[in-house]
């Protein structure tokens, strides 16, 4: 119920910037209030063993059917699983905290493909094309030995007729 105002004086003058003072019962128009104290607030306690407002001990308040405000204790978020080369997050897989993927089946933590819980559809793809490239790519290089090889074979007989001095 403190409001800061300025005096009169400072609104012309060069010192502006001059922090305002606290003015007790002014209202915005200028008129002079009484200044009544606020309702008292019902107080609330931590309900479990930890009293400190920490990561692990958030707090969320509720209001009961009676008109009590109590505190009900919340989870951590999740943050789910995430691809392993990109960092994006992987669709189709639930987010839940690493224990509570234990209580549900297998099928349901993974996507069905390759690398299905582990890297994204984006970064499978690339993966896959990768390693088809590189397998055509030492396809062609054993075609061009073989072809090496036989063009070899080829010049090597009419050498050999031929006989060089030693």
């Amino acid at each position: 119920f403190l409001r800061y105002v300025r005096r009169s004086s400072h609104f012309g003058s060069s010192r502006s910037a001059h922090r305002a003072r606290p003015h007790r019962g002014a209202s915005p128009s200028g008129q002079c209030l009484t200044v009544r104290p606020a309702a008292m607030v019902e107080r609330l306690t931590y309900r479990r063993k930890n009293r400190y407002n920490t990561k692990s001990n958030i707090q969320k308040i509720v209001k009961t059917p009676g008109g009590r405000l109590v505190f009900h204790h919340q989870k951590k978020r999740a943050k789910g699983p995430h691809c392993g080369d990109c960092g994006g997050k992987i669709i189709g897989v639930p987010v839940k905290r690493p224990i509570e993927y234990k209580r549900i089946p297998r099928r349901d933590r993974r996507v069905n493909r390759a690398y299905g819980g582990s890297r994204c559809a984006k970064c499978t793809r690339m993966r896959v094309m990768r390693a088809f490239l590189i397998e055509e790519q030492k396809c062609v290089k054993q075609v061009l030995a073989e072809k090496l090889s036989q063009a070899k074979e080829k010049e090597a007989p009419s050498k050999k007729g031929k006989k060089s001095k030693a």
